[in-house]
């Protein structure tokens, strides 16, 4: 006998599933977090612009080591997409795509694939534009440090939801 599903009145409708509490801020943490970090790094840029100024110099450095992190996160977040798509004839698999806790897991690293590869090409352009603007680099500085703490929530989002369905 083939799975048909659930009936009709019993199958929850994505939009009101997106608003119930845990599944809300589960899908919006990531999101918040990079907002939160960009308003208060501006606030910090606005009262306290000598803040910003005394990092200035440390901000190639930034760029370099924000860059290398992206790049190992995304890969990592595209190899696990990877391994999820060959192991797709296996049990756990079957179980996840049925209860459809399989597309939530896609999407969550695709997700924090795409953020990290945004990442890693802003702080890309951010270090090649060091030198030429320099009072538009403390904006990208606070551009990629808001990226930073996005593609963090994205990977560490990604890791724990795995970890919970398999």
């Amino acid at each position: 006998m083939e799975f048909q599903g659930l009936p009709e009145p019993d199958r929850p409708v994505k939009f009101r599933r997106f608003f119930l509490p845990e599944v809300f801020w589960e899908r919006s943490t990531p999101y918040l977090l990079g907002v939160g970090t960009l308003i208060g790094l501006l606030i910090l840029k606005r009262f306290f612009p000598e803040f910003l100024i005394r990092f200035k110099p440390s901000f190639p450095k930034l760029f370099d080591g924000t860059l290398a992190f992206s790049s190992i996160m995304a890969g990592f977040a595209s190899t696990l997409i990877g391994i999820l798509f060959s192991i797709r004839e296996t049990r756990t698999i079957k179980k996840l795509e049925l209860t459809g806790s399989f597309g939530t897991l896609k999407l969550y690293l695709c997700e924090a694939a795409f953020c990290n590869i945004i990442l890693s090409i802003c702080c890309i352009a951010a270090n090649c534009s060091f030198g030429y603007f320099p009072y538009g680099c403390s904006i990208c500085g606070i551009i990629v440090m808001s990226l930073f703490v996005s593609a963090v929530s994205f990977v560490i989002r990604a890791i724990n939801i795995m970890a919970k369905l398999l």
